[in-house]
């Protein structure tokens, strides 16, 4: 069983051909329960409920500049 997991995360990516994205993924809120064990599940939800409204503001306010300047 892997000792580490990947809760929330946000990418700026480049392609082979030049292309930049964004990549955003977190742990779906109903799996905390089933990874982390019951004092650890608390401090995942904060972590959670502080990043997510930031990381998704950031992850949008890029898509929409890189789409733009990948279109010119």
């Amino acid at each position: 069983m892997t000792k580490e997991a990947n809760i929330i995360s946000f990418k700026v990516i480049i392609d082979s051909k030049g292309l930049l994205m964004t990549e955003y993924s977190q742990l779906p809120r109903d799996k905390i329960k089933q990874c982390f064990n019951p004092q650890d599940t608390r401090i995942i939800r904060k972590v959670l409920e502080e990043l997510e409204p930031k990381l998704k503001t950031l992850h949008t306010m890029l898509e929409q500049e890189l789409s733009a300047l990948n279109h010119i």
